[in-house]
């Protein structure tokens, strides 16, 4: 593609007009220092295009590792923190407290399913007293109307 240009710049003289440049690789005669420094005054903005875009992608890659950085340092310090808590055994200390808790809370369920179940059974023996009551009283109140009938037939006859 600087192959084109230069060609293109050679081709064209200043201001537009057509000019026939011949270069010294091509066996013809040498250039003109005018044409020299025109080359050379492309070729200088050419690398200054090249050496700004590297740069530039330089300092992109620069910022994007820097954050990269940054991020495994953060990353760092909180697992070295975590390392810390493990050899302190705040960590140990931590999970024996939530035991300790959670076996509190068993004890406390174990305690209220046996008073449940204490309390189905009494439940059940009240329901069946009651059914026995109910039972004792209906054949009571037959009894005692058979009673009443049987004298009434006494007084009657």
């Amino acid at each position: 593609m600087l192959a084109l240009l230069k060609e293109r710049l050679a081709l064209e003289g200043e201001g537009g007009k057509a000019a026939l440049h011949r270069r010294a690789t091509d066996g013809g005669q040498f250039r003109s220092s005018d044409e020299e420094i025109r080359d050379l005054r492309l070729a200088l903005r050419e690398s200054r295009a090249r050496l700004r875009r590297s740069a530039l992608e330089s300092t992109r890659r620069i910022a994007a590792l820097s954050n990269e950085v940054s991020r495994l340092s953060v990353l760092c310090a909180s697992y070295r923190q975590q390392i810390f808590s493990y050899e302190s055994g705040a960590a140990i200390v931590e999970l024996g407290c939530k035991l300790m808790q959670l076996s509190e809370k068993n004890e406390q369920l174990s305690s209220d399913a046996h008073r449940l179940w204490t309390l189905e059974r009494t439940i059940e023996a009240a329901h069946a007293e009651y059914s026995r009551l109910s039972r004792e009283r209906d054949s009571l109140a037959e009894e005692l109307s058979l009673n009443k009938l049987e004298q009434l037939a006494i007084v009657c006859s």
